[in-house]
């Protein structure tokens, strides 16, 4: 959803920078191809400069920061809380007209409560099938944070048959979500 997201920015004509820190899980990282890429945990490890880590995406046309899968975080919470990952985005808001920021999920790690004061505003991905509307409310609920600056969620691989089911319930007609044309008279 980060990357997708950030590439529609990018090609829109925002400077965009994209920054995986899900070090439990760097998925982006890997998705993206940059899986022995030095990343975020080398600029906190080992002070390496930002400059020098991020890399320009062409295809997607966004700057990406990885996470790094050649180490493995101890305490990620710290490293995400670190003064080297502050002071990158303090100069990311300078240099970037979006700083997008993949962090892991809000419940099973304390990540995400432990740095929500970083961050400007957060959008909650749920995936359908298996993210129960108590964990929505739980999560949401985790960071007094998180809650104030949540601008909305996304609903991430939906099935579109069952979706289709509860159409009747709207009063958006089937054809609006597809290539049929409604004939003249209707309209």
């Amino acid at each position: 959803m980060a990357a997708g997201f950030g590439a529609f920015i990018a090609r829109n004509g925002g400077r965009t920078l994209l920054v995986d820190a899900d070090l439990r899980n760097p998925s982006m990282t890997r998705t993206l191809g940059y899986n022995d890429a030095p990343g975020l945990l080398d600029m906190v490890a080992d002070k390496s400069s930002f400059d020098d880590l991020v890399i320009n995406d062409s295809k997607h046309k966004f700057d990406f920061l990885p996470a790094s899968t050649r180490i493995k975080a101890s305490n990620s919470a710290d490293i995400l809380n670190s003064p080297a990952m502050k002071q990158m985005l303090k100069a990311a808001k300078n240099d970037y007209d979006y700083v997008l920021v993949d962090l892991p999920p809000v419940l099973p790690v304390v990540d995400v409560k432990a740095v929500a004061h970083l961050f400007d505003a957060f959008v909650l991905v749920v995936e359908w099938g298996s993210t129960s509307t108590d964990e929505i409310l739980k999560a949401v609920a985790a960071s007094p944070i998180l809650s104030e600056r949540l601008l909305g969620a996304v609903l991430n691989k939906a099935d579109e048959d069952v979706m289709r089911r509860f159409e009747g319930y709207s009063d958006r007609r089937y054809n609006y979500y597809t290539d049929e044309k409604i004939p003249a008279e209707v309209v």
